[in-house]
């Protein structure tokens, strides 16, 4: 597991281990059952449904051609949310908001939140998932873990073999 020749992807992944390690569990992001044994990943709570096939399946109840005209022209390409699903898009929104206050609240950044990182738990329950490509502060050495793709100062990089408890973090701290 602690190779060196370890790509951007695995990193990624231990990352998101340890994000959830230092933050905890909470009821807008997936459950957390623990690090892999194995490979170091995240172990998650399994989902009722992904987001990103919900949409798939109810798009065409979800939302309809907008009517009317723009312009004297008849609009072509906008749609608007049905009223059977307002409440539920809407009920999600303040659901993920709760999360990504509860994620700010523990000094990490989720860093991407879009339909594939975020499952349904049930039909009315959505949670945040990963962070692949978050942003925090680690509490032992206070050293923040960036990604390669924002291209901060502060991008350090991230790996199991530095273990904070151990004090084998960057600069041996």
């Amino acid at each position: 597991m602690c190779n060196g020749d370890s790509g951007t992807e695995e990193h990624r992944g231990w990352k998101s281990t340890r994000v959830y390690e230092v933050i905890g569990n909470h009821t807008r992001l997936v459950r957390f059952l623990g690090r892999d044994l194995w490979t170091a990943f995240p172990t998650l709570k399994k989902p009722y449904a992904t987001v990103a096939g919900f949409l798939e399946e109810h798009y065409s109840a979800m939302y309809a051609p907008r009517g009317g005209s723009v312009g004297g022209r008849k609009s072509i390409g906008q749609l608007y949310l049905t009223a059977p699903y307002r409440p539920l898009i809407f009920q999600w929104a303040l659901q993920l908001l709760s999360g990504l206050r509860f994620i700010h609240s523990k000094d990490a950044i989720l860093g991407d939140l879009h339909k594939y990182t975020c499952w349904l738990q049930s039909l009315d329950s959505i949670s945040i998932l990963g962070f692949l490509d978050a942003v925090y502060m680690e509490p032992v050495h206070a050293t923040r873990y960036t990604n390669d793709t924002w291209g901060s100062g502060y991008n350090l990089p991230f790996h199991p073999c530095l273990i904070p408890e151990k004090g084998t973090g960057p600069s041996g701290r």
